[in-house]
């Protein structure tokens, strides 16, 4: 791997983590203020708004990256004549001009005192995230194929936004709680998590059916390997979260059950973490073509 493509893969994981904990955040801030004390709420406003400065540096360092690719070399990235062709005649440049928009207004949003702050950035961030969809593999398909498979790449980053940016926001939201505060935050979060870990899966499938047409030769193609083990880290994230929710949660109020739920809520973490490195790898990998 050159280094421009060890630098696009690098801003793609900077732009997806940060997007999905502003996003994941910002919805879990909205049913979260009644039980937020104010040495938790300084902490988690420090940690997004660093997010979401990280939103709009890696935006424009993924735009960079395109760029220096178009060009064939990194030195001609910041050449005027190469971003102004690649911002208003490529179909990238037209939605990543109005994504960095998007970005500067949820960066002015974030350091704003807006009235109803969380859901303007809820809404800003969903926005943000849900628009890559319209780069990559999902803008190769045209016509109504395109737009679903547009429709569902975005329902995927949304969902899985909300599950990876929401379980990143609850060791902040859980700082200096006892159990019975920590069991009604995880009961809440659990309730929405559900549902987005479901939509996750079907999306995924979903996106799997439109992006692979050489089904036999799958296993044998890079990009195969990669989709396996993003499959197998996702496999090992929802039992994560089957045994926090199942087992660990219902014997909260014990000591040893809040830590051993801490410590599977940071290896769940690390875990997505690693899916959204997939995620990155995947987006600079060809499918394997069909035969």
């Amino acid at each position: 791997m050159s280094t421009l493509q060890c630098a696009l893969v690098v801003s793609r994981f900077l732009h997806f983590a940060s997007c999905m904990f502003v996003f994941g955040a910002s919805a879990v801030s909205l049913w979260l203020r009644e039980m937020a004390d104010q040495p938790q709420h300084r902490v988690v406003e420090t940690v997004l708004k660093g997010a979401v400065i990280l939103c709009v540096i890696s935006a424009l360092l993924w735009f960079a990256c395109v760029a220096a690719a178009m060009a064939g070399d990194w030195s001609r990235a910041a050449d005027p004549d190469i971003l102004e062709t690649v911002l208003f005649n490529t179909e990238f440049g037209t939605v990543w001009g109005w994504r960095i928009v998007v970005s500067l207004l949820l960066a002015i949003a974030a350091f704003w005192g807006l009235p109803q702050r969380p859901l303007v950035l809820t809404v800003l961030a969903a926005a943000l995230l849900a628009t890559v969809a319209l780069t990559g593999h999902a803008s190769m398909d045209i016509g109504d194929r395109g737009d679903l498979h547009r429709a569902t790449a975005a329902m995927h980053l949304l969902a899985g936004g909300y599950w990876i940016g929401g379980v990143a926001m609850l060791p902040l939201a859980l700082r200096g709680r006892d159990a019975e505060a920590a069991l009604r935050i995880l009961n809440r979060f659990s309730a929405f998590g559900i549902v987005a870990v479901v939509l996750v899966l079907l999306s995924g499938i979903g996106n799997a059916v439109f992006i692979i047409h050489g089904w036999p030769h799958l296993l044998a193609s890079v990009y195969g390997e990669i989709l396996l083990a993003k499959v197998a880290l996702a496999g090992v994230m929802v039992t994560l979260a089957c045994l926090n929710r199942w087992v660990l949660m219902p014997g909260l109020r014990q000591a040893s059950s809040l830590a051993a739920l801490k410590s599977s809520i940071g290896v769940e973490i690390v875990v997505g973490a690693l899916i959204l490195l997939a995620a990155s790898v995947l987006g600079t990998v060809a499918p394997p073509a069909p035969m």
